[in-house]
């Protein structure tokens, strides 16, 4: 169930259907680029787009939830599928997540920020960063729903940008 911990969802093809879905990825650097000789820090918005932005605060409350041990605020910020397919596992998105994270040291999603945004059509990949770290904590797929809203979605790691 190291899904949920990544926010990945279900292994298909339908949210990358659809105008934009062959595009080059768009990098948004929300935090410093992530060479040898930078570290991250805090996002600055005006660096982003604001479909960057949007995924970007997305997943930032995933991870202050998660850190909060606040599940059904975890479990807002997934889209539909998601949720089901947690549900179909442990009963309920909000148990899955109690359950996957139990005994877990949560409160490492506290500090983390956002490093790198990256768009390709209507999915995304939001990397977190620990403070003064080069290398990505975690890097959450997003995509867009029909209602141009960000919801996080367990996604193969080949399949997010």
């Amino acid at each position: 169930m190291c899904c949920a911990v990544g926010a990945c969802g279900a292994d298909d093809d339908k949210a990358a259907k659809g105008p934009g879905a062959d595009t080059a990825t768009v990098t948004a650097q929300t935090a410093e680029p992530s060479t040898s000789d930078r570290v991250a820090r805090p996002p600055s918005p005006r660096d982003a787009t604001a479909p960057e932005r949007e995924a970007a605060e997305v997943a930032l409350r995933y991870a202050r939830a998660v850190a909060d041990r606040d599940w059904p605020v975890a479990c807002t910020t997934r889209s539909r599928a998601g949720r089901a397919d947690l549900a179909r596992t442990a009963g309920s998105c909000e148990r899955a997540l109690s359950v996957v994270f139990k005994g877990k040291p949560v409160e490492l999603f506290e500090t983390v920020l956002v490093g790198d945004v990256r768009i390709r059509g209507r999915r995304a990949g939001v990397d977190l960063v620990q403070p003064g770290q080069k290398k990505p904590f975690l890097t959450l797929g997003a995509v867009r729903q029909r209602t141009g809203r960000w919801l996080l979605e367990e996604l193969p790691n080949r399949q997010i940008p």
